[in-house]
């Protein structure tokens, strides 16, 4: 019975510890992408305002908006 006690607590301590792991993997990709999200819109406002051709501003903040729109909407 010990045994069998201790085989579900070390399960329980490894799934503890994996769904830590895939939390922080998770948190990360947040972070990592608001912050090209928010460096490509600043990007895009910086190059407005010193003339580029409006394109170039549109497609550095198409990837980011299309990526969050796919997040949102679907894994299409």
């Amino acid at each position: 019975m010990t045994m069998v006690e201790e085989e579900q607590a070390h399960r329980i301590s490894h799934d503890n510890k994996r769904q830590a792991g895939e939390i922080a993997a998770a948190k990360r990709g947040h972070l990592l992408g608001g912050a090209i999200t928010v460096i490509a819109i600043l990007a895009a406002v910086v190059g407005a305002y010193l003339g580029v051709h409006p394109v170039v501003c549109v497609a550095i903040v198409g990837l980011p908006i299309a990526s969050i729109l796919k997040s949102i909407f679907g894994k299409g």
